[in-house]
């Protein structure tokens, strides 16, 4: 039975027929000894070359193992992202049902503005004899204008505040004026 080379990396060296550990004082001649030395290193031999297979196979692992670690990373990150805009859009839901909310208070409020006033209106013309026709209108006029500016300082929205300026002055140059007929 003979004995095959050796890789390159293997500390034994085979020369003339004999193995030998690259020593040149060691030399191993007796021929059945260097057989069984021939099985051994070949065993070794093959125990390195699975060795350096299972260290090949770990590092492919390893490799494997950290791309998935970064690809949940940057699942992680965009879950993060993905939570926020949905903080986000739940506070713009919250905002716009608080400020639907609050214009809901207003217009009720508003709405008991405008009671209050035709009370009063219904009031006034119930005792408009005994009443001085130019104080009763003055009356409704610092009323009105009152109501007019309270309802002004209550708009959120600036267009809609100038437009309830302009009917409101528009209204009260039309009582003036009404006021001036019935004159």
């Amino acid at each position: 039975m003979t004995t095959s080379p050796l890789p390159p990396f293997s500390p034994f060296k085979e020369e003339m027929g004999k193995l030998s550990l690259g020593a040149p004082l060691i030399s191993l001649s007796f021929d059945p000894l260097s057989n069984m030395l021939g099985r051994i290193f070949n065993v070794v031999e093959l125990q390195y070359n699975k060795l350096r297979e299972i260290e090949v196979q770990a590092k492919q692992q390893q490799d494997t193992v950290n791309r998935v670690q970064e690809a949940v990373r940057g699942l992680e990150m965009r879950v993060g992202d993905v939570e926020g805009s949905l903080i986000d859009v739940k506070k713009d839901v919250d905002g716009v049902t608080a400020t639907t909310e609050q214009e809901k208070k207003k217009a009720a409020e508003m709405r008991e503005d405008i009671d209050k006033i035709k009370l009063d209106l219904h009031e006034l013309q119930g005792s408009t004899t005994a009443l001085d026709e130019d104080k009763l209108t003055e009356n409704i006029k610092v009323n009105l204008g009152e109501y007019i500016e309270e309802t002004v300082d209550r708009v959120s929205n600036e267009r809609s505040k100038s437009s309830v300026k302009k009917y409101a002055k528009v209204s009260l140059e039309k009582m003036d004026v009404l006021d001036t007929e019935v004159r």
